[in-house]
């Protein structure tokens, strides 16, 4: 493969890349769409500042939110789980622990 200057250098690899052109550290700025093999590994591996196209990380990055967010609605309704199972268990007065468990059951409801 040759690489010329004014042309696009399309395929490859990043230790092709590098051969080609002799580059190393972090005056070189790689961009790309690709989270581990644009970003991560020609900052691993060749020490190149790295640049990210958003647009295309856009998804990746719902999916991690989305099963963040699943974790820790997961986790609060195992909190209220235990907590209507924990005022059941109360002595307290009947209108009081009904209160309590209405409260809880809206919370549940809520975190479904």
């Amino acid at each position: 493969s040759d690489l010329a200057k004014g042309r696009v250098l399309i395929g490859g690899s990043l230790s092709e890349l590098v051969r080609l052109t002799g580059w190393s550290g972090r005056q070189v700025l790689y961009v790309g769409d690709h989270l581990h093999a644009d970003l991560r590994e020609p900052r691993r591996e060749s020490g190149w500042a790295t640049a990210a196209i958003v647009r295309e990380l856009e998804n990746e990055l719902h999916i991690m939110r989305t099963c963040s967010e699943y974790h820790s609605l997961r986790a609060q309704s195992v909190a209220v789980d235990q907590m209507l199972k924990n005022v059941q268990k109360l002595a307290l007065p009947a209108d009081t622990i009904a209160t309590a468990l209405d409260a809880l059951e809206v919370e549940r409801e809520r975190i479904r």
